[in-house]
């Protein structure tokens, strides 16, 4: 017989896949809004660009856990549809700082719009005290969630 906790524990599994699904969708669903269309690996790269940037891509790399290759390939095509410009580091002239287009940051704005509708939509049914409870609660559970998954793998760049 398993334990509540268990229980507990085997629900919240499942629903952190299905908010992994669904936020997979969400990316999907966005990134073909733009033109030309992004996948959801592009898309995700310029709301971090626009997030926390200047970015180089090598710190693109070690946020997403991809290859740099992959990287690469997804910022050529931002670059090429005139969502990211890269200008020089003034910290290593070697280096490209990755900045997002003005065009980037509207089409963003829609999406952040958009998802603050949706969410606010969804989160009618929670009273304030719920609502700061389920905030504090995911802001805690995120906080372990990435060091949960294990070190990243090793990149031939690393």
């Amino acid at each position: 017989m398993e334990s509540e906790r268990g229980k507990a524990t085997a629900m919240i599994e499942a629903s952190i896949s299905d908010l992994f699904r669904a936020g997979r969708h969400w990316s999907k669903s966005f990134g073909e809004r733009f033109d030309p269309p992004l996948s959801p690996m592009a898309f995700g790269l310029l709301r971090h660009i626009a997030w926390h940037g200047p970015v180089r891509a090598a710190d693109l790399v070690g946020a997403f856990g991809s290859d740099k290759a992959a990287v690469s390939r997804h910022v050529a095509a931002l670059k090429d549809a005139g969502l990211v410009v890269a200008e020089a580091d003034p910290d290593d002239r070697r280096a490209s700082l990755l900045l997002p287009t003005e065009h980037a940051l509207r089409g963003l704005e829609g999406f952040r719009e958009e998802t603050h509708r949706q969410f606010s939509a969804m989160l009618t049914a929670f009273d304030d005290v719920e609502l700061g409870d389920l905030a504090r609660l995911l802001e805690r559970f995120a906080g372990g969630l990435e060091g949960a998954a294990g070190p990243r793998r090793a990149t031939s760049d690393d």
